[in-house]
């Protein structure tokens, strides 16, 4: 009697164990990818929108006229060893390509670690008028450069969604 009662014990642990090891073992929690616009806290009405020459690109739905966008692109160029210069030659480029192109604020700031120049820039497609807000950041050799193009009244929204990027993308 002793011996079934000993090993009506032992079965019981056993079973016991292995009832706890299944109770207890970690679950697999399975989380879904983060949307890059959700990371970015965009305001409603912006989506990303695929396009293989830039890093990332957002367009706002309109209903309609001009669907604003951001542009955010990371390049290499050994040119941006003088920051100056190369940002010079960005507008001077942008000037000689579209002739409506007109700065309309330039402002520029070399730290130890980064330089950086925020654009305000409009000009004019098939009669109506474009804003622009660029932020270039230029650190060794890479160049971070962000784009806003809009109309209207745009401006604070698209201001804080180039901050988000910055803060998100950029390692200054």
């Amino acid at each position: 009697m002793k011996r079934y009662i000993a090993l009506i014990i032992v079965l019981a642990l056993g079973v016991g164990f292995f009832m706890s090891r299944k109770t207890f073992a970690p679950q697999t929690v399975v989380k879904e990818p983060i949307k890059i616009e959700e990371l970015l806290k965009m305001p409603s009405g912006w989506s990303q929108v695929e396009d293989k020459d830039v890093n990332l690109k957002f367009e706002k739905k309109v209903d309609k006229g001009l669907k604003p966008q951001v542009v955010f692109k990371e390049t290499q160029s050994t040119e941006a060893s003088t920051p100056a210069k190369y940002t010079d030659r960005l507008i001077a480029g942008t000037k000689s390509a579209i002739p409506s192109f007109r700065v309309t604020g330039d402002m520029r700031n070399s730290l130890e670690k980064y330089y950086s120049a925020f654009i305000t820039a409009t000009y004019t497609n098939k009669g109506q008028k474009i804003n622009l807000i660029q932020r270039v950041y230029i650190k060794g050799n890479t160049v971070y450069t962000l784009t806003a193009s809009y109309t209207g009244e745009l401006g604070n929204e698209l201001n804080q969604i180039l901050d988000n990027l910055v803060r998100e993308k950029i390692s200054l």
